[in-house]
């Protein structure tokens, strides 16, 4: 550890750099606010899915309960969190860089996990696939670092156990960890029955944490619950029906989108791949483990056949970050006459393509940020935040307010009460199939709406400029509701409208 120091703080102040802007926007991404009012509302009490429901699975909310535990309750503390996970996937990616092949693979690695997990859309918000690096990057780690033993391989099943009940399709890499082991690539000359007992020892590990998180719904009388979101809900949002055609054409878009945000990292993960198979023979067993689990992770994409964000290929960054310092690493090791000049371009190439990831996002907030500076503006201050200040000065802690399709966050910013558990938009507005599985085939986002109406929120807020493309049912009654009941007091930035009901009494 002592001999880590100097490139475990130049890891941390080189992140911190990279991540600061996160610290001074309200909204990334949808899906961070809703973790993050599931997160608060386990911390008052609740189970996942009762109070507040989403269609991950339960220990993803916990992580985000754990932040605002330790943290406190700010959107700083869930950067943080997020941060502090990508800090320890990092110095787990430079430790087995480091006995893969050398320092330098594992700083290269740890770099590029940093950068790339920090771009595009999501990159700088906390989602449960930076929470994910710690576990994936834990079990690389215990793959190349130590002899997978029974008990190496009990504490890598437990670790995926938990890292499923983060997100479902780590299911996936864990059958390819169980082929690992069970095939011999780590121990080729072991005894099969060996091989097959660990493979059962890793199975029991993974079987655990879903146990125990089983039995704790069953012994709340929720169980029904628990197997409807994470196995009714998720087989039907999965898109079963698209063909195989439809999932290859999906798959290809996404993944096109993705790379032309990162085309270092792809471009030195394919041609670093070619380099260790063909140059560096000894690198064929590392190369062979990776690849069969950075399948497994592109096939649960595949197989979802839905459009998938930049940020679902977070939880794959650990392994093409580590072939790209594996690979890298051996190049600059090359002494052959001339070789100077091309590592002196190579470097040349990484920075610029760094620089190209991180303006895109990174270097964009940065320049929002000294803007407001200059303008002697709030740092904290964009659209939701704006929206959050003035409810709270109207004193809606404790009184029911509805977020209609932007900004749900302000829930938990202003201490308000959300009129329905379904705090994600999306599943009210976009996916009333999850009604119907969660509320029963009599549910519709018609019936959820004038539930939520009966509430007699206090304020509507919706975003004009972010409506479905057929929802005229439901604004409709929205409208009609409006007209009746509501007058509107406040636009900010131009397209959020802010409705105040006129007798001023909301439901308690």
């Amino acid at each position: 550890m002592k001999r880590g120091l100097p490139v475990y703080s130049g890891l941390f102040l080189f992140l911190l750099v990279v991540r600061l802007p996160s610290f001074f926007f309200s909204v990334f991404d949808w899906d961070e606010s809703t973790f993050t009012i599931v997160g608060q509302s386990i911390l008052n009490g609740n189970m996942p899915y009762v109070d507040a429901w989403d269609i991950k699975p339960p220990l993803s909310y916990y992580a985000y309960a754990l932040f605002i535990a330790v943290f406190g309750k700010s959107l700083v503390s869930i950067r943080l969190g997020g941060m502090l996970c990508i800090y320890l996937a990092a110095v787990l990616l430079y430790e087995t860089g480091k006995t893969i092949r050398s320092k330098t693979a594992g700083i290269i690695a740890a770099i590029f996990l940093i950068v790339f997990a920090s771009t595009g859309p999501s990159g700088l918000s906390t989602m449960t696939e930076h929470v994910l690096l710690v576990p994936v990057a834990l079990i690389l780690y215990l793959l190349f670092t130590f002899g997978f033993d029974r008990r190496a391989a009990f504490i890598a099943g437990v670790i995926l156990g938990i890292a499923i009940l983060v997100k479902t399709n780590m299911v996936f890499e864990s059958l390819a960890v169980l082929f690992v082991l069970s095939a011999g690539f780590l121990q080729p000359h072991s005894d099969l029955s060996e091989r097959l007992k660990r493979g059962a020892i890793l199975l029991a590990g993974i079987s655990l944490p879903i146990l125990i998180m089983v039995y704790y719904y069953f012994a709340k009388n929720n169980l029904d619950l628990l197997f409807k979101t994470n196995i009714a809900a998720v087989l039907n949002y999965i898109g079963t029906e698209a063909s195989f055609q439809e999932k290859v054409e999906m798959l290809f878009r996404n993944m096109r989108d993705n790379i032309r945000i990162n085309p270092l990292l792809w471009i030195i993960f394919s041609f670093g791949t070619v380099h260790l198979v063909f140059l560096r023979k000894g690198r064929r067993t590392f190369l062979s483990i990776t690849m069969i689990i950075l399948t497994a992770q592109i096939s649960s994409l595949f197989l979802s056949g839905q459009p998938f964000g930049y940020h679902y290929l977070i939880t794959s960054m650990p392994i093409l970050c580590l072939v790209c310092g594996v690979s890298l690493s051996s190049w600059f090791s090359e002494k052959k006459a001339g070789m100077r000049m091309n590592h002196l371009v190579t470097i040349m190439v990484i920075v610029a393509g760094l620089f190209y990831s991180l303006q895109g996002n990174v270097v964009k907030h940065y320049r929002e940020i000294v803007s407001r500076l200059i303008q002697k503006q709030p740092l904290f201050d964009d659209s939701c935040y704006r929206i959050a200040r003035f409810l709270e000065m109207n004193n809606v802690r404790n009184h029911y307010i509805y977020m209609v399709n932007a900004c749900q966050i302000a829930y938990w910013l202003t201490g308000s009460r959300y009129p329905t558990k379904y705090i994600h938009p999306s599943n009210l507005l976009l996916r009333e199939y999850m009604l119907k599985i969660i509320d029963g085939p009599d549910a519709t986002k018609e019936k959820e709406l004038l539930a939520i109406l009966d509430k007699r929120p206090l304020f509507i807020i919706h975003r004009k400029d972010l409506w479905p493309q057929q929802p005229e049912s439901f604004q409709t009654i929205l409208e009609l509701e409006l007209q009746a009941h509501y007058d509107l007091v406040k636009t900010v930035d131009t397209y959020y409208v802010i409705f105040k009901r006129r007798d001023g009494i909301s439901a308690q």
